[in-house]
């Protein structure tokens, strides 16, 4: 489910990039609407996974390598939402 969510995500903000090049604008703010809405998920679902799991850091190393890749990816998508914030933002500003 968390890569489904990913893909999809990655599709609208390239679309939302695309339209807005193009002149549509307001498509472009929804499919960014979008695409933060699906970042918020994917990391619900990772907290939620990591909530579930019967496994630690310090259980092995599995368990160190599964929170080592995951937490990085967290992370990196944690640091895209905020950019995607940050550029949503600036679309929201009207340029007169």
């Amino acid at each position: 489910v968390g890569t489904f969510v990913l893909v999809t995500s990655g599709y609208f903000a390239n679309n939302s990039y695309y339209l807005l090049r193009a002149g549509s604008w307001a498509h472009s703010v929804l499919f960014g609407m979008v695409t933060i809405f699906l970042a918020i998920v994917f990391l619900s679902i990772q907290l939620v996974e990591y909530n579930g799991l019967n496994l630690t850091i310090s259980d092995n190393i599995y368990g160190s390598f599964f929170y080592l890749l995951t937490g990085f990816h967290g992370f990196h998508v944690t640091v895209g939402l905020l950019f995607l914030c940050e550029q949503y933002s600036r679309l929201m500003i009207p340029v007169y």
